[in-house]
This record gives structure tokens, C-alpha cells and sequence, in this order.
């Protein structure tokens, strides 16, 4: 049977069609195996970041993206990553090609194109350094959106030493160890270390008074770096994407100037025993440990320095305390166990549960550990854990950690133990900075990176915070110890603060910030005080030390505003964080808030007991006929030099901040509004459930 010829001109047709589709197909898939491949470079072939120099009337710099593919390679668009609703870089910052204002071109292979990007600041900046990536998108479907980092930084006047002075704020005690180590090995005296290390402290101390002298207290997250100054930050462990990623905000100077003090007042007053180099090693380890949390702005590096001040502070009290130090130490370390565990699982968990960010240079990583990244992260749509929403869980192993450190009932009772029995130093470096990294590390992470988590808990913090506090004024009224006393005022500030930080709102996240600040400089005058008595009378029971006023009118002086800037006296600095931390906590809770201005007047009253043994009672006659006491004709002595240049400038900032309080309040207040803005955007409104 013989086929139409129209018919088989249509099987010719078909097969010809499938054969051109055919190999259409396969020149297609060809070309797009064989597309342009993108990369991005500094001038030379090196890595980021583009660092941005003087030129053009601002600061400039180019990088170039090169097609290294067989194909063209279409660039779509060139531009800074962020826009107006994610500021990430400072204002008058553009980027173009060089050879024109076009963001798009068309590379052929082999071809390059060199990227400008500028900064024009004003005259007067606000932000003195530039920190951002320029984004590429281009048709390498492969690479994706490939990124360079770039950074700028207007001279400070201190050279290399201003660009990184928050990471010699951190690094720059342990100069102590390797001197200490010298010491050791070749038997040298121990009292010259001791004033290599005073000498050490001082030096700490002017830089924590730059940094706060160079902070502009107007500076928020809508003025780019994520509201951060003095910015350090470069790559550190790319395989896990941790950057050497430091820098201060409103939250963090005052603490990072209150530790510095703290350390070196620890060294002047409270050293009057011979000490061996291991303990100025320690102590040393101590206090970079304290300031690199303070200043860290990745989850790691956090971690590693809260672990640094963690071991410093056991090694303190088990090496060089009392009778009872290492029952002290391993009570610590229990509790330490505990929290850090906590701790790094939370930050595990935000890690992992990351998106895709670039590190400092431009590299992409799948996860990232930067702590501002993470506050990009919306945490309420991950997975569960172990059956539960994941940001419950998260917050809650991270409250673990903070609880620790606050410390908050019941996790407080390794405090009272390491005060009275940890060496005078010690005691007064932990009473005044490290029990400051609980609700420090709840506002940078609990409330900056985990918004959501926040929102859940913050009533439950509120009411925790508040019975803390009546917790530690009942505790606090029964004590004699002055030692233990502080540290059940202690538990009382943090519980305050941990009020005014769960109410949600700019007063309240503000007052809980200054607490930490004024309190920590009460402790420091009263544990220095303590450590004064404590050399001259082996004693620091209030029942039997009495009538300064009296015998010694400059360690009364010392004692009475310390007491007064701790229970919030008005007219000295204590008074301020508590007024904001109560109104601003009143208006979200108001039952809370009267218990804990209830809790405040027991506070008080324990404080006055102890001003009434302390400063207004009269010697006991024993001490008129003790030998400690012999060399002074059985006089208690007065404030020594040394003592005076240590403790004197204290006593001013508490009446200085007193009666006026900006210098304090003003570089924590935009930091508070902005972590306010993002936990509550529509501001207090009691009728709404929070959680």
C-alpha cells in the first residue's frame, strides 16, 4: 500500500523540526555551560576589603569584576547593600563604574570592569568610619549575588592606635602574661611586676577614656554600622564564618570605661599582700576577658572572652583566696558549667538557623555568626527544637547563661562566697564588671539579635527582675559582712535592672543600662573601702567596724557614697537608672513596678543599717588595744595617697553624674530607642498581649 506523497513530505518535515530542535537544545545547554563566569577583585589580584582612601574631596577606592567565562557576562546591577528600611553603611556613600555612571554592563571573556565606590562625608561627620560590601548581580547563575567589602576611616589623631583601640582595649592586658611568665622563669622581684601592672592598668584606662571622649552620643542604627563606633573588624575563622568583629555603642562604653577603672583600682588599693605572678596573670586574663565581651560583636568571640574572664576569675579565687577560696572556685565553676553550656548552644542554635551573609571582606557564607546579621534573621519561622517554637528555646538556654552572671535567684549564691572569700582584686573587678555581662549579654543578643524571643518573654523577666530585687534587699539586711552585703545589693541592682530591661521600652532598657554602670562604680568604692579596712583590722564586719566618721573621715566619705549612689540616693549618680528602670517599667507593668519600689525601700534600709554600724556607731574598745592597730597609737588610720588617687575620682563621677546626668544618659539613649523601636514599634500599650 502505497503512502501519499503529501504524507511524506510530513514525515520529512516532522524529522527535520525534531532534528533543528534537537540541536538548538544542545547549542543552548552548551552556551549555558560554558556562560560567563564572574569575579570580583582588588587591583593585583588581592582579596577584600577595598579599603577606601583620601581622594576626590572624600575617600575613594576601586575593585574590578572580570568575566573569567567562555561567554559575555551580563552585570545587571552594581550597588551598596541595605536600603532605607536595613540601613548598613553611612550616608553619601555611592558606587559606579569607572568609565561611566552606569550600575550595568556587558563583559566579554576576558574582559573586566573597575568599580568605584566613594565616600563624601560632611564636614563635621557623625560616623567617622565606613563599613558596607557593593553588591553584584550578574547572569553567573552559579555564583549567584557576589559581594566586595569596603571600609573607610577618617584619621583620629592617635594613628594606627585610634583605628584599633577597641581591640587593644581587649588585648592590652595581656601584656601582663608574657611579663609575668619572665618573671617567673628568672625569680625576679614580685614588686615590680605589681607596678608593671599598675602601669598596664593606667594605660588601659586612657584608652577607655579616648574611646568614650571619641563617641558621638547621637549615633543610632540609621546612621549606618549598625549604630556601632570604633569599629574593628576582619576576618578571623572563615571556614565557620567568625570575624575579629568589635566595636561600642551606647550599651557598651560606659561598662567598657567602668571595667578599665575597676581593674586598676583593684591593683592600687587591694594589693597590699605580696601576690606571685600568676595572680597579676589571672587577673589580667580577668579583665581582657570582661572587656572583650563587652566589645564583641560576634557570637564566638564572645564566647571565647566570657570563657577567658570565667577562668581568670576561678583561678582567682582557688589560687589566692581565703580559707574557704577553692570551695569558692568550684562552686564557681559549677555554675559556670552550666551557663556556658547554655550559652553555646543558644549561639549554635542562632548560628545554624542563619541565612547567607558576607564576612567583612566579601566572601559568602551559608551561616553566619555576626551579632547585627543575626538581628536581620526572623527566628519565628525556623524549625522547632526538640518539639518547641525555636525561639523559645533559644531564649530560654541563653537566660540560662544570663542568670549565671546577673546573677538571678536561685543561680546568685556562688556571689556572696566569691566576694568574701576571693582575694580584695578579684572581688572588686567581679562585683563591679563581670556580674555586668548577664544583662549586658541579654540586651546585645536576647534583645538585639532574638526581637521575637523578647517579646515572649518580657514580662516573665519583668516579674523575675522584680522579685530578684525584693530578694536581695531582705537577704541584704541581715548581713554584717560588708563583703557579702554588696553582694546581695548586687543581686537587688540586677534584679532592677533585669525590670527595666523586660518592660520593653527606651526608659526602661535605658535605666537598666545605667544601673549596671552606677552600681558597678558603688561596688568599686565600697569593695575598695572594704579592702582598705580589711589590710588595717582583718575585719570587715560592720558590727565591729564603726564610728569612721569619727576616726577616719576620708574612708567615711568613701563609704557613705558608695551606700548612697547604691541604694539610688538622690543627687548621686544611682538614682537616675532606678527612676528610669521604675516609670519606665510602670506603664507595661504596673503591679511589678510596686513591688519593686517596695523592694527598693527594704534595699534602702539594709544600706542604712549599714552606714548607721559603719559610719555612726563607735569603736569598739578591743580595737584601742589590738596590735593590728598598735602602730597607729590605736587609731583606725585614714585614707592613704595611694587610696585618695584611687578612690577620689569615684566620688566625683557619682556626684557628677548625680546632679548632672547626661554625660551618663545621652550615649545610652539612641541605643535604647532604636532596640525599643524594633521590640515594640507601636510603642507601650498595656491593653496588647505581648507574647
Amino acid at each position: 500500500m502505497s503512502v501519499p506523497m503529501s504524507r511524506r513530505y510530513s514525515y520529512v518535515f516532522a524529522v527535520l523540526a525534531a532534528l533543528a530542535a534537537w540541536l538548538f537544545a544542545s547549542t543552548a545547554g552548551a552556551g549555558a555551560g560554558a556562560a560567563g563566569r564572574i569575579v570580583v577583585s582588588l587591583p593585583g589580584g588581592a582579596l577584600g576589603p577595598l579599603v577606601l582612601t583620601p581622594g576626590q574631596g572624600g575617600w575613594v577606592g576601586e575593585f574590578t569584576v572580570t568575566n573569567v567565562g567562555a561567554d559575555p557576562l551580563t552585570v545587571s546591577r552594581v550597588a551598596l547593600r541595605g536600603d532605607d528600611d536595613d540601613v548598613r553603611s553611612p550616608a553619601r556613600l555611592s558606587v559606579r563604574f569607572v568609565d561611566g555612571a552606569a550600575t550595568s554592563a556587558v563583559l566579554p571573556p576576558g574582559a573586566s570592569k573597575g568599580v568605584l565606590v566613594s565616600w563624601m562625608p560632611d564636614r563635621d561627620p557623625r560616623m567617622r568610619q565606613a563599613f558596607g560590601h557593593v553588591v553584584v548581580t550578574s547572569t553567573d547563575e552559579q555564583a549567584g549575588e557576589v559581594a566586595m567589602g569596603f571600609r573607610a576611616q577618617i584619621p583620629t589623631g592617635l594613628g594606627w592606635v585610634g583605628e584599633h583601640v577597641v581591640s587593644l582595649l581587649v588585648l592590652w592586658p595581656l601584656v601582663v602574661l608574657p611579663v609575668a611568665g619572665v618573671w617567673w622563669w628568672t625569680g625576679r622581684r614580685e614588686r615590680l611586676l605589681r607596678r608593671i601592672a599598675v602601669a598596664v592598668a593606667v594605660v588601659e584606662v586612657l584608652l577607655g577614656l579616648w574611646a568614650y571622649r571619641s563617641f558621638v552620643p547621637g549615633v543610632g542604627h540609621a546612621d549606618g554600622n549598625d549604630g556601632f563606633q570604633l569599629v574593628d573588624r576582619s576576618v578571623w575563622v572563615r571556614s565557620l564564618g567568625c570575624e575579629w568583629y568589635l566595636g561600642v555603642d551606647g550599651f557598651s562604653l560606659s561598662l567598657v570605661l567602668l571595667t578599665a577603672v575597676a581593674a586598676l583600682v583593684a591593683l592600687l588599693v587591694a594589693d597590699g599582700e605580696r601576690r606571685s605572678e600568676g595572680y597579676y596573670a589571672a587577673l589580667a586574663l580577668l579583665t581582657s576577658g570582661i572587656m572583650g565581651s563587652l566589645v564583641a560583636l560576634d557570637l564566638f568571640v564572645l564566647f571565647g572572652a566570657w570563657q577567658a574572664a570565667l577562668l581568670g576569675l576561678i583561678l582567682l579565687a582557688g589560687g589566692w583566696g581565703g580559707r574557704r577560696g577553692p570551695h569558692a572556685a568550684a562552686k564557681l565553676v559549677a555554675y559556670g558549667a552550666v551557663g556556658s553550656g547554655a550559652m553555646l548552644l543558644a549561639f549554635v542554635a542562632l548560628s545554624r538557623a542563619s541565612g547567607r551573609a558576607f564576612l567583612v571582606d566579601g566572601f559568602s557564607v551559608a551561616h553566619t555568626t555576626s551579632i547585627p546579621e543575626l538581628s536581620r534573621t526572623s527566628f519565628a519561622s525556623k524549625a522547632p527544637l526538640v518539639g518547641l517554637p525555636f525561639v523559645e528555646v533559644a531564649w530560654s538556654l541563653l537566660f540560662v547563661a544570663v542568670a549565671f552572671a546577673t546573677p538571678v535567684v536561685p543561680l546568685h549564691a556562688w556571689l556572696p562566697d566569691l566576694l568574701e572569700e576571693a582575694p580584695p582584686g578579684a572581688g572588686i573587678v567581679a562585683g563591679a564588671a563581670f556580674v555586668a555581662l548577664g544583662p549586658y549579654l541579654l540586651v546585645r543578643v536576647g534583645l538585639g539579635a532574638m526581637p521575637e524571643g523578647a517579646r515572649w518573654a518580657g514580662a516573665s523577666l519583668a516579674a523575675i527582675g522584680a522579685l530578684c530585687a525584693l530578694w536581695g534587699a531582705l537577704c541584704a539586711m541581715a548581713q554584717r559582712d560588708l563583703r557579702r552585703f554588696a553582694a546581695y545589693a548586687t543581686v537587688t541592682a540586677g534584679g532592677a535592672c533585669l525590670y527595666g530591661i523586660g518592660a520593653l521600652t527606651a526608659q526602661g532598657i535605658a535605666g537598666g543600662a545605667a544601673i549596671l554602670f552606677t552600681h558597678g562604680l558603688a561596688t568599686t568604692l565600697l569593695l575598695g573601702v572594704t579592702a582598705s579596712l580589711s589590710q588595717r583590722m582583718r575585719s570587715v564586719d560592720a558590727q565591729r567596724i564603726g564610728g569612721l566618721m569619727g576616726e577616719a573621715p576620708g574612708l567615711a566619705v568613701f563609704t557613705g557614697v558608695a551606700l548612697g549612689v547604691s541604694m539610688g540616693a538622690p543627687g548621686l549618680a544611682g538614682s537616675w537608672g532606678l527612676l528610669l528602670a521604675v516609670v519606665g517599667g510602670f506603664v507595661r507593668h504596673p503591679v511589678l513596678a510596686a513591688l519593686l519600689v517596695v523592694a527598693l525601700g527594704a534595699s534602702t534600709a539594709a544600706h542604712l543599717r549599714i552606714a548607721r554600724h559603719v559610719l555612726a556607731g563607735q569603736v569598739d574598745p578591743s580595737w584601742r588595744k589590738s596590735a593590728l592597730l598598735a602602730p597607729f597609737g590605736g587609731r583606725i588610720p585614714d585614707a592613704m595617697a595611694v587610696e585618695l588617687v584611687a578612690l577620689v575620682p569615684l566620688v566625683l563621677l557619682s556626684l557628677l553624674f548625680g546632679l548632672w546626668p547626661a554625660p551618663l544618659l545621652s550615649p545610652v539613649a539612641v541605643a535604647a530607642r532604636d532596640t525599643s523601636a524594633v521590640l515594640d514599634p507601636d510603642g507601650p500599650d498595656p491593653t496588647i498581649d505581648r507574647r
